[in-house]
């Protein structure tokens, strides 16, 4: 939802478009995320992801995904070839 709520914010200030057209959008996108997805708490998260942050050099942010990604035990779906890699080898340790 933060990064739904940055792109709006940068919609407005970086590209002048309509405040009001793009906090109808916001509202629209936030209640379609509320009612269809999943909604984790980063707090869930921060222990798990705080280690493997620290562990593989990566950002917290990006350990953020590796973490859910294990804690769901799913593959972490990615371009980032590195983090890619991290995330393979967070799952056999």
């Amino acid at each position: 939802m933060t990064e739904v709520a940055n792109v709006a914010w940068k919609r407005v200030t970086l590209f002048n478009e309509d405040q009001v057209i793009i906090n109808k959008t916001l509202q629209m996108c936030m209640e379609f995320i509320e009612t269809s997805c999943t909604v984790i708490s980063t707090r869930e998260l921060v222990e798990e992801s705080f280690q493997i942050a620290l562990k593989n050099r990566i950002s917290f942010y990006d350990a953020l995904f590796v973490g859910l990604a294990l804690r769901e035990e799913i593959p972490l779906l990615t371009r980032d070839k590195r983090l890619g890699k991290i995330s393979e080898l967070v799952k056999v340790l």
